[in-house]
């Protein structure tokens, strides 16, 4: 008689644990050559003034979501995306989720599947944004399969906490390391990928940082990876406009 193996309810947390801190294992192997990002790790993304955030975060949003059957870098899994300034747009994500799906006969009903696998925050002021980081780890435990959280900016609402407030404002570069403390603490120890954008004009850091990507017109990144204490350089292909 064949032995059956039947998980305990500690194995199988553990596993679902696991599955869910590699989802988003092989997702750009140029940008992550030893493997990741993974759950807990904060990606930081640096745009020069040249290039447009939108179509990193359209890139990055269609490899999360899109079904893993048909790529080794598609991922399949469910993406938060804080849209403080409009950097998304919807129109150019379908267009990039499209250009992947060349060889797909089903393009259509794909994209209308991975698009239901986008959880799309929109927080146009500072009191949008900070309720909804209150209650990002209840969205995170209402999902399947998240993996990645993205906030645009982290300069996010910067001038109008500045006139809203009566205190003395931070500088650009506190408020940035702020912004990313704050959600950082709202998703640690839920095994999902943070990353967030910001311009180049500054140079910071937030000791949660793990990757920091600077993304030049030229389709070439320069990646810091942080624990390694190293840095390279890698081509990436993105369609700049």
């Amino acid at each position: 008689m064949q032995e059956v193996n039947i998980e305990s309810g500690v194995q199988l947390f553990s596993r679902i644990q696991t599955e869910s801190a590699h989802a988003l294992d092989g997702i750009y192997p140029k940008l992550f050559p030893d493997g990741g990002p993974f759950g807990n790790q904060v990606v930081e993304v640096v745009f020069s003034k040249e290039t447009d955030p939108t179509d990193w975060f359209a890139d990055v949003i269609a490899k999360a979501v899109l079904p893993s059957s048909l790529h080794p870098e598609f991922k399949q899994s469910q993406v938060i995306f804080f849209n403080t300034e409009a950097q998304l747009n919807i129109f150019k994500l379908i267009k990039f989720m499209e250009k992947k799906l060349r060889q797909c006969s089903q393009k259509t009903a794909v994209v209308e599947q991975a698009m239901s696998r986008l959880v799309l925050l929109n927080c146009y002021t500072a009191d949008q944004l900070e309720i909804t980081f209150y209650n990002l780890e209840n969205i995170i435990r209402h999902l399947d399969s998240p993996s990645l959280v993205i906030l645009d900016n982290s300069l996010s609402q910067y001038w109008t906490r500045r006139f809203e407030s009566s205190k003395p404002m931070l500088s650009f570069k506190r408020h940035s390391i702020q912004i990313v403390n704050e959600l950082f603490e709202k998703v640690k120890g839920l095994n999902v990928v943070l990353m967030f954008g910001r311009s180049g004009d500054y140079q910071s850091r937030s000791a949660h940082i793990d990757y920091t990507i600077q993304i030049a017109r030229e389709k070439l990144a320069t990646v810091t990876d942080w624990g390694r204490n190293r840095k390279f350089k890698a081509d990436i292909d993105l369609e700049f406009h």
